[in-house]
């Protein structure tokens, strides 16, 4: 189920962060940009739905890789979707 106020799923989010995380550990350098964000979603995206998530995450001052890291709140995205209980 995707949500009409997120890009993608919020399952797909966290494995981005999760995965920018690993990367970043091992690195410990941040190039400002989203470079390894494109890597990553290029083979389940087209570059439109790529600009649009890139653009979502622009309007929550999220302006590159290391910021998806420490200043995307999932909890605070799962707000945006409906409860079921």
């Amino acid at each position: 189920m995707k949500s009409t106020n997120l890009p993608m799923q919020i399952h797909e989010l966290a494995f981005l962060k999760a995965y920018l995380y690993e990367l970043f550990t091992s690195a410990n350098v941040c190039q400002n940009n989203f470079h390894h964000t494109n890597w990553y979603l290029k083979d389940k995206y087209s570059d439109d739905e790529i600009e649009k998530i890139k653009n979502h995450f622009i309007l929550k001052n999220i302006n590159c890789d290391c910021d998806i890291i420490f200043k995307l709140d999932l909890r605070r995205e799962l707000k945006t979707i409906k409860s079921f209980h």
